[in-house]
């Protein structure tokens, strides 16, 4: 599955976590019970932890600082799937 895959409805996605369950708690990636990620959380979620190239190729794209771009009060959910689907990631 690709990050834009996993966060293709926007009740998948958030901001200020990389992950979060169905209550809203944080939790790691990797965690079963998952279900909302941040771009960040996304690629690690699809690709792990140790794929420097999914995760280069976005931080490049979007300036340098993933989360920072993600977390901006005015990105919105349809930006984050358009620079995905362009990276294919």
């Amino acid at each position: 599955m690709k990050a834009y895959e996993l966060l293709a409805d926007p009740a998948n996605w958030t901001k200020g976590s990389y992950a979060l369950d169905a209550e809203g708690h944080h939790v790691t990636t990797d965690d079963p019970s998952a279900v909302c990620f941040c771009t960040v959380g996304a690629i690690f979620r699809c690709y792990g932890h140790n794929d420097n190239n999914a995760y280069a190729k976005v931080q490049e794209a979007c300036g340098g600082n993933i989360a920072a771009w993600n977390d901006r009060p005015y990105r919105t959910h349809a930006e984050v799937i358009d620079l995905l689907r362009q990276l294919d990631v």
